[in-house]
């Protein structure tokens, strides 16, 4: 458990814990930063989620179908999470209520009813599961008729009068076989399965029962007949909660609504329940993007994990595997190999007592994708999808409410107040739809107040994007000013600034692009593996990560990067896609095969092709001609496929008519 928590306080760690650079006598980078915060900023996220309901047409139950529900995501997955998969001794208590009431009313409502309430909302009865257990119902009903103590009787008769072993099992089964045994409402097989339910130890009590007098046979076979009853009803509803149990739950919403955060806060609160209790489930958040090595690999991807982050010795996760876990695995759509069944390449099923979260945006996967989560035990019975929805303005206000309370603490000096805040951003036109965003917001909140002074009016994803980065390295800027920097370094620093005050930007800038595109075209990057020691000579990374080229130096410890180890990725997964989308609209001033746009197909990812769409809804239309240009030589040069291809899906996303 001690290496667990290592490993988790490493993976729930937002802040940068490694330096990216050695500057100057600075020893820590982990300052307040813009993403250092999201658990103190944390709103109760809401979503939506589907539940069965059955359809009654023509006053006659008829189809399953599902209802779209919206509400708490906590709820839903503390629902996920404790769901029942077998009865307790109260669930039994109140089965049995209902089972009396049936047999009195000869009507199973309040039984359905009853055991719909053992299920959450998420997962009641469909017309499959009620087919079932109308046939435990009716077998309850037949075990329980009046018939079946005479003719049970005749049955041992039978046995008596040659008492071989066979013979009472068979006369059991003809017993149930019976035509005057509920007539017509149970098939053949159904009551066949009935003569299961008499064990050898039962055949024992009924041989030894039948050598007394008659009163005593009566009384010992009621006794048995009462106890195969329940045995039955209380057999079938335990298949139901078995066969029902939900293992996974897809989490979807699309970049920045807060899937990485919600995730981090769920796996703190579990730890806190779970760190006094053996008997509460371990949770284990395991951010996919740096294991891309481990996941779907055909392996058991947690015993893969728990060696490799937790240093855990195969006896220590034998015993583990005995415990109840929750795996919370953040970011699916940040890996590459996506296509492959999730739960059997990572042998899930080897984690009996395991439930799955997993986060993916939504338009990384394809339609009908949700069944390579289905588990191998239960298939889409045992699957869930959950999907955030965007901010409501009531989150909105707290979340700002939120953010001028965590900045008073940690004594960072606003302009404004909450309420100012809130009354600037609502002066905004069709801001809500970009603010509704919880990564958008919060970079909204950082460069409101500087918006006028850049003399910026319009406002769009864009347009945040873009001055949030050049503020980021404005900041850095002036904080290597303070920087008491080594003389080498001071030059360094100089040289970078050499031009004008936008100098420095500009050179950051350029790094973020180049580093960005350069983690799209190897094998499109989210985590980069950089061993400074063993891969110096012939790492591309190498002109990127390095510790020789002081300017370089200066440059990464200026950008918004986090470093765990020798591994390196962006704060969040939208600014390398933006950077990596302002490189492609760069390369247009190149219209040769050797220009960037035709190096890599952007069909995989969604979110860059949405950057571009929009950056090239905001540029001039001669701006815009290399992308018809792409298409137009396509024909005549086959080398520029990629680029054609690329061009066409941003102008086609974009709205913009294609050439003829």
């Amino acid at each position: 458990m001690k290496n667990l928590k290592g490993a988790q306080s490493s993976d729930l760690e937002r802040n940068r814990i490694e330096t990216l650079a050695q500057i100057g006598k600075i020893e820590n980078q982990n300052e307040t930063h813009e993403f250092k915060e999201a658990l103190e900023l944390y709103v109760k996220p809401l979503g939506t989620w589907n539940v069965p309901v059955i359809k009654t047409l023509d006053n006659e139950e008829k189809i399953d179908h599902e209802k779209k529900e919206e509400g708490d995501v906590e709820e839903v997955v503390d629902r996920f999470l404790t769901s029942k998969d077998k009865l307790n001794s109260h669930d039994k208590e109140i089965l049995e209520e209902a089972a009396n009431e049936l047999l009195i009313k000869q009507d199973n409502t309040l039984l359905i009813k009853t055991v719909n309430s053992f299920f959450e909302a998420e997962n009641k009865l469909t017309l499959e599961d009620l087919s079932f257990l109308n046939v435990a119902a009716n077998q309850f009903l037949a075990l329980k008729d009046k018939k079946a103590l005479k003719l049970l009787e005749i049955a041992v008769n039978e046995f008596l009068e040659s008492p071989k072993e066979s013979v009472l099992k068979n006369a059991i089964y003809n017993f149930f076989e019976n035509t005057l045994v509920l007539e017509d409402k149970l098939s053949l097989n159904n009551k066949l399965d009935l003569g299961d339910q008499i064990t050898s130890e039962d055949e024992q009590t009924l041989k030894k029962a039948s050598k007394k007098d008659k009163e005593h046979f009566i009384k010992i076979a009621n006794e048995l007949l009462d106890l195969k009853a329940k045995e039955v009803l209380e057999a079938a509803v335990n298949n139901l909660l078995t066969s029902k149990r939900k293992k996974v739950l897809l989490l979807l919403g699309s970049g920045g609504t807060g899937k990485s955060t919600f995730n981090r806060y769920l796996t703190r609160r579990l730890w806190e329940c779970a760190k006094n209790d053996m008997t509460q489930s371990i949770p284990l958040f395991i951010a996919l993007a740096p294991l891309e090595g481990l996941i779907n690999k055909n392996q058991d991807f947690i015993e893969a994990y728990l060696r490799e982050r937790g240093k855990l010795s195969s006896d220590q996760i034998k015993e583990l595997r005995n415990r109840k876990f929750v795996f919370i695995l953040d970011g699916y759509d940040e890996i590459a190999e996506r296509e492959r069944h999730c739960y059997d390449s990572n042998m899930f099923t080897e984690w009996k007592n395991a439930k799955i979260i997993i986060s993916c945006r939504p338009e990384y996967l394809g339609e009908g994708s949700g069944e390579r989560f289905w588990p191998k035990e239960n298939g889409k019975k045992g699957f869930q999808e959950l999907t955030l929805t965007p901010f409501s303005w009531a989150e909105i206000e707290q979340y700002i409410k939120n953010y001028v309370d965590y900045s008073k603490k940690n004594g960072s000096k606003l302009p404004w107040d909450a309420g100012r805040y809130i009354q600037e951003i609502k002066a905004i036109s069709q801001i809500e739809e970009l603010v509704c965003n919880p990564v958008l917001l919060k970079i909204t909140l950082t460069i409101l107040p500087d918006l006028g002074k850049r003399g910026i009016s319009q406002i769009n994803r864009i347009v945040l994007y873009d001055v949030f980065i050049k503020k980021w390295f404005e900041r850095a800027q002036e904080r290597l000013k303070k920087i008491q920097l080594k003389k080498e370094e001071r030059e360094a620093f100089d040289r970078l600034n050499n031009v004008d005050k936008e100098s420095f930007t500009n050179h950051c800038l350029q790094f973020g692009k180049d580093f960005a595109f350069e983690m799209f075209v190897n094998n499109n990057k989210v985590v980069v593996n950089y061993d400074p020691i063993n891969e110096k000579i012939t790492s591309d990374w190498e002109r990127f990560l390095g510790n020789t080229d002081l300017e370089l130096l200066l440059i990464r410890f200026s950008m918004p990067l986090f470093r765990r180890g020798n591994q390196y990725s962006f704060f969040h997964k939208s600014l390398r896609d933006y950077l990596i989308s302002c490189a492609l609209l760069d390369s247009l001033k190149d219209t040769s095969q050797a220009t960037r746009f035709n190096m890599q197909s952007i069909t995989p990812e969604p979110a860059i092709q949405q950057f571009l769409a929009e950056q090239v809804q905001q540029i001039p239309e001669y701006e815009q001609k290399p992308l018809f240009d792409f298409i137009e030589d396509s024909i005549r040069n086959p080398n520029i496929q990629i680029a054609s291809a690329n061009a066409i899906t941003v102008l086609s996303l974009a709205s913009i008519q294609l050439p003829g």
